[in-house]
């Protein structure tokens, strides 16, 4: 029946018989298990394979790429080479260039002048004949850059006669005398022969002899020969006397880069210099060994002139107005002058030199007098004696230089080939403009080979051809005037650059001569032997030889003075030079004279053009090696025993130096560093090996994801080996020059072309600089130089040590003999070690005075309870606890100036005391006993002022306190005549005091004054406290706080400075061990003096705060919630301090840390006196206050040895794996660890005004010897109370709610802890106060 209202519950429910069951249900659970296995066989055959692999995401590609229907290799025949074989592309580039070819275009070229700024002709040309040869891909890429162009120039050499030189000679002075009185004895040509049998000599349009950005002038002075000009030349010249302000220099071309002459005159106040090839640098081809003269012979033509520029190529390449940045159209612009000179100069030819060198035989001394490498000179046989001079006054040179200076566009070439992989590149160059009309060796004989290079990838190309790597070609304008076309490119494109370039690879004189040459960075080296080994030698002694064969197989350092020098240098990409050049016993290569050109090619250079076709091939096969190999064909293990070589050629250059401070210099640390680096390199290397062995061998279609793995472990290997080089590059730049970022590789700061390794290093041993140099005290105990680090670390360790185990022993002593003898014996002890370490004689010694020392300095804690004695009022803590640190900051801020301007007197002020026996003999002996004259002083003022603070011992007779009072009232009555007192006024004083006492008092003043002078002859002796009384439950909470404190505070200190100089890091995205925000390890790499600074501001700064933030607000919020304010603070500011180190610009970065220093520095100022008020103010006695702090010295101390242990092993740690954060995390971990704690104290009320007010009662007594008030602080007092105020403890009560001190309710207690304290109502006080109530 249906359900309503009257029956809601029921319901019609209809039966049925039961549903027929599935007929196949058998089949039907077969297929569901089958189904399920197979999704479950799917998902383990597809996604396990990604949990065996290692690494990042980044690292293996998409997930989508481990699919067996995918393909994440660049192309579809990866690891061989797509289009032709690795074996048939080698084929076609050995095969494909052709003599006639080079020939043909050497001789576009060099056919007229093509001047950096003046040959678009030939860009445009250029970029044509790429895109014919299948490079479709090329353009002209343009830079406005600043240079100059020659308008005219003279040199002649003047002469006096007659009056003229009488007058002279009397005066000695070139510009007392008219110009107008001297004749012309010589005027130079300044220009080349006209040769009929070289075609490019007599062009009408051919270019004046003149210097790259040398400035413009008229000057006429004497004038000096300086042999090269080099900086030992010009020094051996200032040794010897020789007069060179105001003279103009006389040169000889060679040795170093041309500029770095100029620069060095410049320096030395010449006002102009002159500069000639002199036969000695051609070897044993010359005119005086029989050889004819080009064109006859292969000897140098006389008159040839060798043109270049005078820009200060060491200090900064590129255009000079745009140093850093490229040369774009509104780029702004700067003062050149920083790398370019101020004075004129011009070249000329030894044809030209001849009769101004003559001029001056007879003339001062001569080269024979100075050392070997002023001798040799080339010319002897033509009459030259190579006197020095001056020139006598009547003898003078008249130098002109005319130049116009303009901003003009310059052309670059670049053709670009794409591989499959776009973010790994290979750049060719060689450089397009010359000096003269030839220019056929330097460069054009590169830009010949580098034609043939690129028509040789075209003809690969054309038959399938795709490279797996891009390839970049370059032909570069401006090279000759500072390698402004490449560093201007590199400039622009340095973010890609850094990213995606693999090496770089420049020709820039591919044949001047038979010799194989090349420099290179010692990455590159095993691919530069493997190219030289697949290329016949043009000079082959034995059938068959190959380059390497004859080849001795040297590779220089890279310098400078070619277009590889931005990439290297400035970038961090691995760059190789190669070339041929010219031989003791080959034709004179008549380098950048009107002579360097087809025609000399043709006849003596290179008469077959085989050495073209083989710079060509090197270049060619190198470049594929580079390209198209797998595994990028590196080697890290011989850039580790480069680094070896390198660094001993510093260590035997420091050797070698005349300052016996530079001999001493260690490298210990950089041997370790190089050591560790090259078990490293091994290791990675043979990994790499494995790899690329491994990539030949056939994997089953089952193992594709094996495949994919190995191939993302290549690309793991390619972009270690990328990014290798960059990780030499500190980004602060080299000191005084900027620009070279290299630490490992630039030019000789005076020598230009030269490579320098380590050219930090070399520069400060140069300098005499010995920053970063180990204590030297250490040193001067004949330490090994590997062991200096590890016991300077031990003396200092010791300090720690000892003053932890002392700590507590000088507490207790100072609970049982007083305060004031313990604190004057602890300064004595001091005082002897102090000076038993600056006499050590050994290291032992040594260890043992500072033990001493450490275990002296336990007095900290005493001093700490003194000042707690003296002043138990709580609003005055703050501010009588603020005075020791700020103190000692001072004493850290001119301490360590102090001490080493003092050490080693006999050698850092040889004046005043380089002739002391003594102080030789204790080289540190000066600041110490500078310091124990401090200590006695020190120790004098105490012993006379000093007022005993102990209550047990404070009303002893103090002789010390006797004589002071009677040294001060000598003082007195000599500058001050004595003034008595009214009767009248002490009779009121009488009255008043009267009336207070009865409130206070039950005996009367004289009374109080008897009985403390017979407290002063009779204090019964005092048990020390126990360890229960000392070691209360918030004194040892306090205790553990100050542990802490301690501990992470000095970590951050000791680690601040080593964060600082830490060397900066790419954070950019081209740097595979940077994954931010939490990898990364780089620093500030600031050098000690920015450090100082950083650290002066910090010092000052925590005077300031100590002085005038901490006291009114420690009063005013109290210092408890001051300290947990500061605990919670501390871990922020150490989680944040690291991440300064990512702020974009140096300026910002130090602003940043500058700015979490001030905030730590806040903080650190709060914590530790707030630390200290607390446990003061937590003691249940005062006579348990000195073995407290005794306690607290020696726990600091372990948490201050304890800290930097272990922020120094973190952050070594952290550092070596990427992660600088570790150690400040750490340290952030121990802060918030050591936080905790601060919640669960109590402030305590401390020990009250009654006992301090007594001290300064009995004070009064003993000097005054009268006055009524002597209980309690007279009417007239600072702290006097007022009619309804009294001062009880640490709070200011109402009358109606006055606190009686236990002497006041007539109760003598003599030690133990303070009794309760009892309220005496208005009434009570007012009777007598003889009954008290509980409070």
């Amino acid at each position: 029946m249906a359900s309503h209202e009257q029956s809601p519950l029921l319901q019609v429910v209809r039966v049925a018989p039961p549903r027929q069951r599935y007929s196949h249900s058998t089949i039907r659970r077969f297929c569901t298990i089958a189904l399920f296995s197979t999704l479950v066989a799917l998902v383990v055959l597809f996604f396990l394979p990604l949990e065996l692999l290692r690494g990042s995401h980044e690292h293996h590609g998409r997930l989508s790429d481990y699919f067996p229907w995918t393909s994440p290799y660049p192309h579809e025949v990866w690891p061989q080479s797509q289009g032709l074989t690795y074996k048939d592309l080698q084929e076609v580039l050995l095969t494909t260039p052709k003599e006639e070819k080079a020939r043909e275009w050497s001789h576009y070229y060099t056919a007229g002048p093509h001047l950096a700024g003046k040959n678009l002709s030939q860009a445009i040309w250029t970029k044509e004949r790429w895109q014919e040869f299948g490079v479709q891909q090329s353009s002209i890429v343009t830079y406005d850059i600043y240079v100059n162009y020659p308008l005219g120039h003279r040199l002649a050499l003047l002469e006096k006669s007659g009056k003229s030189k009488e007058a002279l000679a009397e005066r000695d002075v070139v510009e007392e005398a008219s110009k107008t009185d001297y004749k012309v004895k010589y005027e130079c040509s300044m220009e080349e022969d006209v040769l009929k049998e070289d075609g490019t000599s007599g062009l009408g349009n051919r270019i004046p002899t003149f210097h790259g950005y040398s400035a413009s002038g008229n000057v006429t002075a004497q004038y000096v020969y300086v042999n090269f000009g080099t900086y030992e030349d010009f020094e051996d010249l200032i040794k010897a006397n020789v007069s060179l302000t105001g003279k103009i220099a006389f040169a000889k071309y060679g040795r170093i880069f041309r500029g770095l002459k100029v620069k060095r005159a410049q320096e030395l106040g010449m006002v102009g210099v002159v500069l000639y090839t002199d036969p000695q640098e051609d070897g044993n081809v010359t005119e005086a060994n029989g050889y004819k003269t080009y064109p006859d012979g292969p000897a140098r033509n006389p008159s040839s002139v060798q043109r270049g520029s005078t820009q200060f190529l060491s200090i900064a390449p590129g255009d000079p107005t745009t140093p850093g940045y490229p040369s774009r159209p509104g780029a702004p612009r700067q003062d050149p002058h920083h790398s370019i000179p101020s004075i004129p100069s011009v070249p000329i030819s030894y044809l030209d030199a001849l009769p101004i060198l003559k001029s001056l035989n007879g003339y001062g001394l001569n080269a024979a007098d100075f050392n070997k490498y002023w001798q040799g000179g080339g010319l002897g046989y033509k009459g030259v004696d190579y006197n020095i001079g001056p020139s006598p006054p009547e003898l003078v040179l008249n130098l002109v230089n005319e130049q116009e200076y303009v901003t003009t566009p310059m052309w670059n070439v670049i053709g670009i080939i794409n591989g499959t992989l776009p973010d790994e590149v290979v750049v060719l160059g060689n450089h397009r403009d010359a000096w003269i009309a030839g220019g056929a060796g330097d460069p054009n004989s590169g830009s010949a080979a580098m034609n043939e290079v690129v028509r040789s990838f075209g003809v690969a190309l054309s038959k399938g051809w795709k490279p797996l790597r891009t390839i970049v070609l370059a032909s570069w304008d401006g090279e000759e005037y500072g390698l402004l076309g490449s560093t201007e490119w590199v400039e622009e494109y340095i973010p890609w650059l850094s990213k995606a370039a693999i090496a770089y690879v420049n020709v820039d004189v591919g044949t001047s001569g038979p010799s194989f040459g090349s420099s290179a960075s010692p990455l590159l080296n095993k691919a530069l032997y493997e190219a030289t080994s697949l290329v016949q030698s043009p000079n082959q002694t034995v059938k068959g030889q190959t380059v390497r064969d004859v080849w001795n197989g040297h590779v220089a350092t890279m310098g400078s003075g070619s277009d590889f020098t931005a990439f290297q240098d400035f970038a961090g990409i691995p760059s190789v030079n190669l070339g041929f050049g010219p031989t003791r016993e080959s034709a004179v290569y008549q380098y950048h004279s009107n002579y360097d050109s087809f025609d000399w090619m043709d006849t003596y250079g290179d008469k077959d053009w085989h050495y073209h076709i083989a710079i060509t091939k090197l270049w060619a096969l190198l470049a594929a090696n580079l390209v198209e190999s797998p595994v990028v064909q590196f080697n890290a293990t011989d850039y580790a025993d480069g680094l070896e070589r390198y660094l001993k050629s510093v260590e035997d250059k420091a050797r070698k130096s005349s300052s016996v401070e530079m001999q001493d210099v260690s490298f210990s640390a950089l041997e370790k560093a190089i050591a560790e680096l090259r078990s490293v390199a091994v290791d990675f290397d043979a990994r790499a090996a494995v790899l690329a062995s491994s990539i030949g061998d056939n994997m089953p279609w089952w193992g594709w994801w094996k495949k994919v793995n190995l191939y993302y472990e290549v690309r793991r290997v390619n972009d270690k080996y990328k990014y290798f080089e960059r990780q030499f590059l500190y980004q602060t730049g080299l000191d005084g020059r900027s620009w070279f970022k290299h630490v490992v590789f630039a030019p000789g700061i005076w020598t230009g072309y030269a490579g320098a390794t380590f050219p930090g290093l070399v520069e400060s041993l140069d300098a005499g600089n010995q920053t970063n140099i180990e204590p030297e005290m250490i040193e001067s105990f004949n330490v090994p130089k590997p062991e200096v680090a590890k016991w300077a670390g031990i003396t200092s360790a010791v300090f720690a040590l000892s003053q932890c185990l002392t700590g507590i022993a000088w507490g207790r002593a100072s609970d049982r003999f007083g305060r004031k003898p313990i604190i004057l014996t602890s300064m004595f002890c001091t005082m002897l070690a102090s000076l038993c370490f600056g006499f050590s004689p050994n290291l032992w010694l040594a260890i043992a005075s500072r033990s001493f020392a450490g275990a002296s300095n336990g007095n900290v804690g005493i001093m700490r309870t003194t000042v707690a004695e003296l002043v138990p009022q709580k609003e005055l803590q703050s501010k009588a606890f603020s005075v020791m640190p700020l103190i000692w900051t001072i004493g850290s801020i001119f301490g360590p100036a102090f001490g080493g301007a003092l050490a080693s007197p006999a050698k850092t002020h040889p004046k005043l005391f380089g002739n002391n026996a003594f102080l030789k003999k204790y080289p540190y002996a000066l600041p110490n006993m500078v310091t124990g004259v401090f200590f006695l002083f020190g120790l004098t003022i105490g012993w006379l002022f000093l007022v005993e603070s102990l209550e047990t011992r404070k009303h002893r007779r103090d002789w010390g306190r006797t004589v002071g009072k009677f040294l001060v009232r000598t003082v007195k009555g000599i500058f001050k005549k004595k003034r008595r007192r009214p009767e009248w006024i002490k009779e009121y004083d009488d009255e008043q005091g009267s009336s207070l006492l009865k409130h206070r008092h039950s005996s009367s003043a004289s009374t109080v004054k008897e009985n403390k002078r017979e407290d002063r002859h009779y204090t019964p002796p005092q048990p020390p406290p126990g360890y229960r009384e000392v070691f209360s439950r918030q004194s040892n909470i306090n205790l553990v706080v100050y542990t802490f404190l301690a501990l992470h505070s000095m970590a951050c200190d000791q680690l601040l400075p080593i964060f600082m100089h830490n060397p900066p890091q790419n954070h950019g995205s081209t740097n595979i061990d940077v994954h931010l925000p939490f990898k990364f390890a780089g620093g500030f790499g600031l050098d000690s003096e920015r450090i100082g600074l950083l650290f002066t501001i910090y010092g000052i700064a925590g005077m300031l705060i100590q002085f005038l933030a901490f006291p009114p607000l420690a009063r005013h919020y109290g210092v408890l919630r001051c300290l947990k304010w500061c605990s919670l603070t501390f871990p922020l500011i150490y989680i944040t301090l690291p991440f300064t180190a990512l702020l974009p610009t140096p300026l910002t970065q130090q602003l940043g840390v500058l700015v979490v220093m001030l905030f730590k520095c806040w903080c650190s100022i709060f914590a530790f006196p707030c630390t200290t008020i607390l446990l003061t103010n937590s003691a249940v006695s005062l006579r348990v206050l000195g073995t407290l702090n005794g306690v607290a010295t020696s726990v600091s101390a372990v948490g201050r040895a304890a800290g930097p242990a272990i922020g120094g092993g973190t952050f070594s740690w952290g550092v070596k794996r990427g992660y600088v954060i570790l150690p400040w995390w750490t340290i952030a971990f121990l802060s918030a660890l050591g936080a905790i704690p601060v919640f669960w104290l109590v402030e305590m009320d401390g020990f009250g005004g009654g006992e301090a007010s007594d001290s300064e009662d009995e004070d009064e007594i003993e000097d005054d010897d009268a006055g009524p008030g002597r209980g309690l602080p007279a009417p007239h007092d600072e702290a006097a109370t007022t009619a309804t105020d009294v001062l009880v403890g640490d709070d200011l009560l109402p009358e109606s709610q006055v606190v009686a001190t236990e002497e006041s309710a007539g109760l003598a207690v003599e030690d133990g802890p303070p009794l309760p304290r009892a309220r005496v109502s208005k009434t009570e006080r007012e009777d007598g106060g003889d009954r008290l109530a509980p409070r």
